[in-house]
């Protein structure tokens, strides 16, 4: 995701300010009539040994895809891997806990530090997440890569382990259970490794102890044409077999294997093989006509025809978008013309939720902002999270942005935004970091 880099930049540059330090909590809903969303705001001081508060401050701002919200024992938890991203150090993960309906700073973990936390799935419904970390993208020196880390929830406070032994680019990842024992695999996907297993796809299979063991030949790519990148994979089952599929996308254009690109391909398990073959791909379409390509996707029935289809979220030069491949029946996917897309300047995103948002009964798709015009206005810190750009709504299988206006005003504005589905409703959490070492913590319930 290395047009990524820019923007970062240009976010850590410009969503520091100074901010009140002392913990506080607000509650307000906006003045129109017209808005029935509730924001409650909190100011959470961090507090990290042998780190300033500015890096502290400008390190949240970078986590963005890192931030992770859970319930645990009727408890929400959030977890932020923090990063600088461009510059060392690593920076301990944070952990929030929200208690009495306010959250509450439990403690860092510099065992759980990321260079960027670019992706995370919950394993269970325990508080066990699976991170894919692909490292710092250091402005000078060899980038170090990252790993595929696991947070386990004890109570009320995390442990952490370090899944992989070899660092490498891990993009993406996705839990399955791969070889039906009812366990959740992992699957990560990483855009270069310092390792042997140069493959893009490494699966980890679950042992009934909790811990998990490298199978390097789970996936065969025999039948295997391409030679290109990755952006993303997800385990999901779309042939209606009884097992899930791996599902690996596009990302990236390799000229030495122009034509036989897919936009992304199918694996699915082969009981003569014992392994999991390349079987179809829906070719170019789509995001596989830009220069770049998938940045995180997810299978769901967006038509009610009875089968999962595919929304992918991508990006190329200046542009990034969502759009919905159509599932037959049978795991034949066609592009449906339906795509959402916006320059990089308008509305940045990489990833996004899947959530009836105004409760009609069609799954919406929810974008992950974290920068352009279209997510938020600011002067000077004060300014409108325009929160209606942030829903492609789906109507009755045709998808079409929101037309109603829904403004939220800031004292301090959100840098990024993610959405989450909690006990079957949509939640989005807005983050910004403060040089003091301030969190400011936007929790926002949205009527639509």
């Amino acid at each position: 995701m290395r047009i990524l880099s820019f923007y970062l930049l240009i976010i850590l540059l410009y969503s520091c300010s100074k901010q009140e330090s002392s913990p506080k909590t607000t509650v307000t809903t906006p003045a129109s009539t017209q808005i029935l969303s509730t924001v409650k705001s909190s100011s959470i001081l961090i507090k990290i040994p042998n780190l300033s508060a500015a890096d502290i401050g400008n390190s949240i701002n970078g986590s963005i895809s890192g931030t992770t919200l859970y319930i645990k024992d009727g408890l929400e938890h959030l977890i932020i891997s923090p990063t600088l991203f461009f510059n060392e150090p690593l920076i301990p993960a944070i952990h929030l806990i929200k208690k009495n309906n306010e959250w509450l700073y439990e403690s860092s973990y510099a065992e759980g530090a990321m260079g960027a936390g670019r992706d995370s799935e919950l394993l269970d419904d325990l508080g066990t997440i699976a991170f894919a970390d692909h490292g710092l993208e250091l402005k000078q020196g060899t980038w170090p890569h990252g790993n595929i880390v696991i947070a386990k929830t004890n109570g009320e406070q995390l442990s952490w382990s370090t899944l992989t032994t070899d660092r490498s680019f891990y993009h993406s990842l996705s839990t399955g259970d791969l070889n039906n024992d009812g366990l959740k695999d992992i699957v990560g996907l990483h855009m270069g490794t310092k390792g042997t297993w140069t493959e893009n796809l490494h699966t980890y299979i679950q042992k009934t102890n909790g811990t998990f063991e490298a199978d390097k030949n789970l996936i065969s790519y025999s039948n295997w044409r391409g030679g290109y990148g990755a952006g993303a994979v997800l385990i999901v089952n779309v042939l209606g077999d009884n097992r899930p599929e791996i599902i690996r996308a596009d990302y990236g254009i390799n000229p030495a294997f122009p034509s036989p690109r897919y936009s992304f391909a199918i694996f699915s398990y082969s009981s003569q093989t014992g392994k999991y073959e390349f079987v179809k791909t829906p070719g170019i379409f789509g995001f596989a006509l830009q220069n770049l390509g998938t940045t995180s996707m997810k299978a769901f029935d967006f038509d009610k025809d009875g089968d999962l289809d595919i929304a992918l979220a991508y990006e190329a030069t200046n542009i990034n978008g969502v759009e919905i491949w159509t599932n037959n029946g049978s795991g034949d996917f066609s592009y449906s013309n339906m795509k959402l897309e916006y320059s990089s300047s308008s509305l940045q995103f990489r990833e996004f939720e899947v959530v009836d948002a105004d409760g009609d009964g069609w799954q919406d798709i929810v974008l992950n902002a974290w920068n352009g015009n279209l997510f938020r206005t600011s002067n000077n810190g004060f300014g409108d999270v325009l929160l209606h750009n942030l829903v492609w709504k789906n109507n009755n299988g045709k998808y079409e942005k929101l037309t109603k206006e829904q403004k939220l005003p800031f004292s301090q504005v959100p840098t990024y935004l993610k959405s989450y589905v909690i006990n079957g409703k949509l939640k989005f959490i807005g983050i910004k970091g403060n040089v003091d070492g301030t969190l400011l913590l936007n929790e926002i319930n949205p009527i639509f």
